[in-house]
């Protein structure tokens, strides 16, 4: 969380905000009450609205590039196949 909340004020400043959706895991009170607590401003999203958000269409084509035409055989092998797929796109 130290990391995250690093690099996030330092790319937006006091501007930014944290786009979630509505998983358990986001809408849990322990959370909230940590993103109160820590002055993180979220915004929350429909659940399940890939074609809202377009970083969704990114890891999709990602995956299907990966499954279709990498077929990794074990997790170093996948990300050389990330690494190659970001250099193509």
């Amino acid at each position: 969380d130290k990391a995250y909340k690093e690099w996030s004020r330092e790319l937006y400043g006091e501007h930014g905000v944290l786009i979630q959706d509505n998983a358990p895991a986001h809408t849990a009170k322990s959370t909230q009450v940590y993103f109160a607590g820590e002055g993180i401003k979220t915004l929350d999203w429909p659940t399940e609205s890939p074609d809202l958000n377009a970083v969704e269409i990114v890891w999709a084509n990602l995956k299907r590039w990966l499954q279709s035409t990498w077929k990794p055989k074990n997790l170093e092998h996948m990300k050389e196949g990330i690494r190659q797929w970001w250099k193509e796109h």
